[in-house]
């Protein structure tokens, strides 16, 4: 996972509805990662990375 990355959910496979922002190795492994995503998909349980029928991956959102 890279900064610049295309989120797209199934409801939304032809254009992403969010970007990664910033990424960097989590020490349990795999990546912790800031991403910006259209509000209208925030509780969407589907993300794909990259690709429509990409990677899929659990989000926690923080609340500010």
């Amino acid at each position: 996972m890279t900064p610049g990355t295309a989120i797209y959910t199934r409801e939304s496979a032809e254009q992403p509805c969010g970007m990664v922002a910033n990424a960097a190795p989590a020490p349990g492994g795999g990546y912790d990662a800031l991403a910006i995503i259209q509000e209208s998909f925030v509780e969407t349980d589907t993300l794909h990375f990259g690709v429509a029928d990409g990677q899929i991956e659990a989000i926690e959102p923080v609340v500010l």
